[in-house]
């Protein structure tokens, strides 16, 4: 009971934040997938410069490894309007993550959208801003078409600069 008022309360919180909806699910609908890596490797100019980026985050087999500690999530959509907006994602699931935390969740994550955008340039060394930057749910493999499709959103691929997108975030919480 406890555990439903709170994933509650942190799926209102993710709305007032700017989350255009924030969806429990269980963490069998997160899929991972190998080749999600190989995108950012083969089709990304960021791979390999930020700390939120592959070769740096946890490998898909590493990264299911983390799955099976947990058993909800909150998965997070956002219609972004302006360039800015993209930032959403990431900057909403770090708070949420904080909270998830302060309410006993001590083993919280947050996971974002795109690549890390607090520093213009990665140290590669030392997150300047560890608490806030996390990195995205493509960058540890997951399949944000399928999880997305699986939680009962719809999801199409974006076929030009007119079309609105939804990104999404998500929350491990336990």
């Amino acid at each position: 009971m406890k555990q439903t008022k709170d994933l509650t309360h942190l799926c209102q919180l993710a709305i007032k934040l700017g989350a255009r909806d924030a969806q429990v699910i269980d963490v069998d609908e997160v899929a991972v997938g190998n080749w999600v890596r190989m995108k950012c490797q083969y089709g990304c100019a960021r791979y390999g410069k930020k700390l939120t980026c592959p070769p740096y985050t946890p490998t898909p087999d590493e990264f299911r490894k983390v799955l099976d500690g947990y058993s909800l999530a909150i998965l997070l959509r956002f219609e972004p309007h302006t360039r800015d907006d993209f930032k959403a994602p990431t900057d909403v699931a770090s708070k949420l993550e904080r909270e998830a935390f302060l309410m006993g969740y001590h083993s919280a994550f947050g996971l974002g959208y795109s690549t890390c955008h607090y520093c213009n340039e990665c140290t590669l060394e030392d997150c300047v801003h560890p608490k806030l930057a996390r990195p995205s749910m493509e960058a540890c493999g997951i399949d944000v078409y399928t999880t997305v499709r699986r939680a009962g959103f719809n999801l199409n691929v974006v076929k030009s600069r007119d079309e609105q997108a939804n990104l999404f975030g998500l929350i491990l919480v336990k």
